[in-house]
């Protein structure tokens, strides 16, 4: 049984109690679900970040560097399997990987020339190796 499997089985068994609520005081289910914080939380910001706007807007947002033993959002727990690019059209199967072509490099150059023409801020080439 995988984490999703557990939590949507810990969602379903809380719902006999969320029907319940009209006639005893409803508990947080962040109190029921104390064990499960490591899992779905997200790491607090530290001293490195910063408050920021989204390029183009007024729309803040905030920078936090993520560095090796850091903790990290739970999204991010998988281990990448390196570069994969598909021509969906003639490949709907997705069977030939085209990353390592002439193709991923000229992708990679328009995706950083639209990065840099939005203002995306540089960590954000950083992160894609795209600096």
């Amino acid at each position: 049984m995988d984490r999703r499997h557990l939590l949507l089985g810990l969602a379903l068994a809380a719902v006999p109690q969320l029907a319940l609520a009209g006639t005893k005081p409803p508990v947080p289910l962040s109190k029921v679900f104390v064990f499960l914080d490591k899992y779905l939380a997200l790491p607090l910001p530290d001293d490195r970040a910063f408050l920021d706007r989204m390029p183009g807007s007024s729309v803040p947002v905030i920078h936090q560097t993520f560095n090796a033993g850091d903790p990290i959002p739970f999204w991010a727990r998988t281990k990448p399997t390196g570069h994969h690019l598909f021509d969906r059209l003639q490949d709907p199967g997705e069977d030939r990987n085209l990353a390592g072509t002439a193709l991923e490099a000229d992708l990679a150059d328009q995706l950083r020339a639209t990065l840099i023409e939005i203002e995306a801020p540089k960590s954000q080439l950083q992160r894609l190796g795209l600096q």
